[in-house]
């Protein structure tokens, strides 16, 4: 007689039990890695304009500062869109991508690309597209 091995249900169900906790472990861990790339980039876009505003406080970080008592400085402005995108990441202090573009009151996009040394309608990554138009 052959001798074979034979898998008992007690050993069955305590496979199916690791592979599930094992999944479930898996998804744990890639959905706290996913929401704390959530909270960096809700922290980056905070950042970003309070550093654009030119403020009292923000007045050692001219460099990116282009709106100015509610009005955008146009000679600020494109002293900034002069910047390499990795300068302005690091002058704004962000490490992931971003675009900068501005809007009226009404929420209508203003095309900054009579301003803007590179003739773009914002300014950030050249990754990013604005109504077809890249931005970098």
């Amino acid at each position: 007689m052959k001798k074979s091995q034979t898998w008992s249900t007690d050993v069955m169900i305590a496979t199916v039990l690791f592979v599930i906790i094992f999944i479930g472990l898996v998804y744990i861990v890639s959905m706290n890695a996913s929401s704390r790339v959530v909270n960096e980039l809700k922290d980056e876009s905070k950042i970003i304009p309070a550093k654009i505003v030119y403020s009292p406080t923000t007045a050692g970080n001219l460099s990116t500062s282009f709106i100015v008592n509610n009005k955008v400085d146009k000679e600020r402005l494109r002293a900034v869109s002069e910047l390499s995108y990795a300068q302005m990441k690091s002058v704004l202090g962000v490490k992931h991508d971003f675009c900068i573009y501005l809007e009226d009151e009404y929420g209508n996009m203003i095309n900054i690309s009579d301003v803007t040394a590179d003739k773009s309608p914002c300014i950030g990554s050249p990754n990013a597209t604005l109504n077809g138009a890249p931005c970098g």
